[in-house]
């Protein structure tokens, strides 16, 4: 009895991940436009930056394997980078795009699970994202004659899967948040910043000066920067490897926990009180 219970609530699961993995990838190409832009925008950003780094500090790559070396390590902050970007816009606006179609009523009303929904979406954009990050792998191969490295494929894609998994937990949150903060976009913004700087995306984090660094310390998203680029460039970590290991799978346990706990959270409060959001 309990077996066939939970294989009924898993195929229910997997259908509604299904359905709106199916109607999040179609409303997303109906618009060539914007896969367009996506496609283009962040690789061609990325390879501008490449090349002004290469330009101003030349005499850092001077060394044979030099350039290569450091276009991998710009390359595992932008893989991260992009995946912060894009499932914290997407997830954490799931509720509020949604509200804007005029179809945020039905999606609290009907019986399927809201985590399912965002869930679906997440897998679009996991997608999306593998596809812009492999085509700029590629177009840095085949036009810049440089291939990014990856010396550990194996930690690299652990570490990789993990963040994503924290992500959708972040995202999750973040979509319960603006059921009660609409202009949660803004928040989303303010800490893909503080990211950015503090985290070691493009350059260490002990480059910081103090007291400033202790904030790279504090923030659980310089563990998967550090961790990955030493497991595909060779950089030296903060901490031990290990340990750094380690604290993703409690970072990532606590963000995926925590994000469902909170968002189910608000959902059952602003049913209760008939009150999806603030202006």
């Amino acid at each position: 009895m309990e077996i066939s219970r939970n294989s009924s609530l898993f195929s229910k699961t997997f259908t509604e991940l299904k359905g709106a993995f199916v109607k999040d990838i179609r409303t997303y190409y109906r618009y060539p436009s914007l896969v367009v832009g996506d496609a283009l925008s962040l690789p061609l950003w990325f390879v501008l930056f490449v090349l002004a780094a290469n330009l101003f500090t030349s005499t850092t790559f001077a060394a044979p394997g030099s350039f290569e070396r450091a276009v991998s390590y710009f390359f595992w902050g932008f893989v991260f980078l992009t995946l912060l970007s894009t499932n914290l816009s997407s997830l954490g606006q799931f509720m509020v795009s949604e509200q804007a179609v005029g179809t945020l009523e039905q999606i609290l009303l009907t019986p399927a699970s809201r985590v399912a929904m965002i869930a679906g979406r997440w897998v679009r954009v996991m997608v999306t994202d593998l596809l812009v990050m492999g085509g700029t792998a590629i177009f840095l191969l085949v036009v810049i004659r440089t291939q990014i490295l990856v010396l550990n494929p194996l930690p690299v894609l652990l570490i990789v899967v993990l963040l994503e998994v924290a992500l959708l937990g972040a995202g999750v949150l973040l979509a319960g948040l603006s059921l009660r903060i609409r202009s949660v976009a803004i928040y989303i913004n303010y800490s893909w910043l503080a990211v950015m700087i503090f985290s070691g995306v493009f350059f260490p984090p002990t480059a910081i000066p103090m007291p400033f660094q202790i904030i790279s310390y504090i923030l659980p998203t310089t563990y998967f920067v550090d961790s990955v680029k030493y497991y595909a460039v060779g950089t030296p970590t903060l901490l031990p490897p290990t340990l750094e290991l380690g604290l993703l799978f409690v970072f990532t346990i606590g963000f995926f926990l925590g994000g469902l706990y909170i968002f189910k959270a608000i959902e059952r409060n602003a049913k209760k009180r008939g009150q999806l959001s603030f202006s």
